[in-house]
């Protein structure tokens, strides 16, 4: 998955808020922690990788291991249910947001966004905040927002959960993630590790967030058919000056669609981020938020469905989510 500073800290709001009634959602990213890594599965089914933060926590932190290990781990499953994804924020609760991602190459997808096997991502972090915490500006509109960010910004640490082990589709049993030491978990793979309707599962042994173990359903891909992608997986040209139009088949009930966009600024990193019910199968970014996006530099467009639960981990409201995507270069203008 391609992250821009943006689209790192926007997935915080995405736990603030959900999809809203009538078809028109609240904004989310695809991306659910302020780390990522690079990963292979070795042909033994252990994880071998070499990490680096994202762009903005490499140029204050620097690189490092991932501490991806393989063995068992004991988690013990949350007894309660949350009551939405922005139940710690409204209550003062503390939250967590958990994300497993996977890029499907599509005849109008460019290869640098999920290369040409696909690629898969794993995110998760604890004690999340809002854009706003990060130092970024924020905008919403509708079902949209846009987030404008700039590195060497310092990060609230997330808490610690101990071991993170996960599961599911073509996840190695056993596969566990340390944490950087700041409450971010997160690695990334090439080709296709979970395909709709496949069980995903996050555990973890417990620390200062109680162990857990908990599940989701891996949705299917939407196809999108507005806007028009280049067909060679060429960029395509997005007007800034007026609304886009958004549409999309294979829309499941309980699903969302996402979409997202952005780029460098040479220097700051802009995202807009829009979820609509999956199921009502169109929606609009307003221009306004577009034209935010003017003068970015390799740009992107993802668009794909999520699913997801929130449950409850001692004290802790726990958004855990799934999303099928593909992504597409363009050029905003």
């Amino acid at each position: 998955m391609r992250k821009t500073t943006a689209a790192l800290v926007l997935s915080a709001a995405i736990a603030a808020v959900g999809p809203a009634a009538g078809g028109c959602g609240a904004t989310r990213s695809d991306t659910a922690a302020s780390s990522s890594s690079s990963a292979q599965i070795t042909a033994s089914g252990s994880f071998s990788s070499t990490t680096s933060r994202s762009d903005v926590l490499a140029s204050s932190e620097g690189t490092g291991s991932s501490g991806f290990s393989v063995g068992s781990t004991t988690a013990s499953t949350s007894s309660s249910s949350g009551s939405g994804p922005d139940a710690g924020h409204d209550a003062g609760v503390p939250t967590g947001t958990i994300d497993f991602g996977q890029c499907t190459p599509s005849p109008l997808s460019d290869t640098m966004g999920c290369g040409a096997s696909g690629s898969f991502s794993f995110d998760a972090e604890f004690k999340f905040d809002l854009p706003s915490d990060y130092g970024c500006t924020v905008v919403t509109s509708g079902s949209c927002m846009v987030s404008t960010c700039t590195p060497m910004m310092a990060f609230p640490s997330g808490d610690d959960a101990g071991i993170l082990s996960i599961s599911g589709g073509a996840i190695p049993a056993g596969a566990a993630i340390m944490n950087f030491g700041d409450g971010a978990y997160s690695y990334s793979a090439g080709g296709t590790i979970f395909t709709p309707g496949q069980l995903l599962t996050a555990s973890t042994t417990g620390a200062t967030v109680p162990a857990f173990s908990h599940s989701v359903t891996a949705p299917a891909l939407v196809t999108l058919t507005a806007p028009t992608l280049a067909a060679d997986g060429g960029a395509t040209t997005i007007p800034i000056s007026i609304d886009l139009a958004v549409s999309w088949t294979g829309g499941e009930a309980g699903g969302t669609m996402t979409l997202q966009g952005g780029g460098d600024g040479g220097g700051t990193y802009s995202s807009v981020s829009c979820a609509w019910d999956a199921t009502v199968g169109h929606g609009t970014v307003p221009h306004a938020l577009l034209g935010k996006l003017a003068g970015q530099t390799d740009s992107f467009l993802q668009y794909g469905q999520e699913t997801k639960t929130t449950f409850m981990a001692g004290a802790y409201s726990i958004t855990e989510s799934a999303t099928l995507y593909s992504q597409a270069s363009v050029t905003f203008q």
